[in-house]
């Protein structure tokens, strides 16, 4: 049988392990896998990929070996400090444990908005597209750049603005029309408009704009709809992102926003980039909403 140790993990990963012991492996893909136990997620990935709030990584060339001996379906159970599969086991009793609640930081005002324009040059220049099919990047980047909106304006842009006037102001009186619109919205093991939500979820916490209203209605629906409405892995970021945990990828690029130099906050650009076939994309949009206000 083979054997394999994890080299970190998420808090929140160890806790439902514990919680709940039995389970089966949801999904299997060329650089990773997921665990389901219940109705909830673990991520098990390269240690190079960053470290989602649900995630366990691994050493790069070990996930390749294990990915060998697993299939969708196959059950798991955690025993004694390890993952036992039919032809592995993945050891944690090694593992450092990651915090990845999103801090609220202190920052210079005139650093982040510098750094909210090198973003939306790095969007303007980057060939690809977003995972919405509606509106292209450029709409919505140009919108970024408005100090006003218009009311005349894309019925997108329009959801984008009615979005941010109930995430900061609870000026929306529907919450669940506006999630229903939001949420499962697009393409992908994440769906784009996920990956928006969880982006100005991420950027508002980081710059001191959280609001527990929104975070409570965002909670509330994923408990009633969520599971009906997205995929299980947009699921969970978004569950994550109600309690402010993110990837670590994310936290990093919000980290980056304050920092005096660009290059950091390029560099944290250029990682999220690489997420998904559009995700970092989308969530970069997004985190571009949340940052919005420190603009003014």
């Amino acid at each position: 049988m083979m054997e394999t140790s994890a080299l970190v993990a998420s808090a929140d990963a160890c806790s439902l392990i514990e919680k709940q012991v039995d389970g089966k492996v949801h999904s299997v893909f060329n650089n990773s896998l997921n665990l389901q136990f219940g109705d909830r997620l673990v991520h098990v990935g390269s240690v190079d990929e960053g470290l989602a709030p649900f995630s366990i990584g691994i050493e790069p060339w070990e996930l390749n070996h294990l990915l060998k001996k697993i299939y969708s379906g196959q059950p798991v159970r955690f025993n004694t400090n390890q993952f036992i599969f039919q032809e592995a086991r993945l050891w944690m009793h090694q593992v450092q444990v990651t915090d990845h609640t999103m801090p609220a930081y202190s920052y210079e005002r005139e650093n982040v908005t510098n750094n909210i324009d090198h973003l939306i040059s790095s969007l303007f220049e980057e060939r690809g597209q977003l995972g919405f099919t509606e509106i292209n990047k450029e709409a919505i980047l140009h919108d970024m750049l408005q100090s006003s909106s218009s009311d005349m304006v894309d019925p997108m842009l329009k959801k984008l603005h009615e979005l941010e006037a109930m995430a900061f102001e609870n000026k929306y009186t529907d919450p669940d029309t506006m999630f229903n619109f939001w949420i499962g919205r697009g393409q992908g093991l994440t769906p784009s408009g996920d990956d928006l939500l969880v982006g100005t979820c991420a950027a508002m916490d980081a710059l001191g704009y959280s609001n527990a209203i929104f975070l409570e209605q965002l909670k509330s629906y994923l408990q009633e709809k969520g599971h009906n409405r997205t995929t299980n892995i947009g699921y969970e970021y978004l569950w994550y992102a109600a309690e402010k945990k993110y990837h670590s990828h994310v936290i990093n690029m919000c980290k980056s926003l304050i920092k005096e130099s660009k290059f950091e906050c390029l560099a944290a650009v250029h990682e999220m980039k690489k997420i998904g076939y559009t995700s970092g994309m989308d969530t970069l949009i997004g985190m571009l909403l949340g940052a919005k206000r420190v603009k003014g």
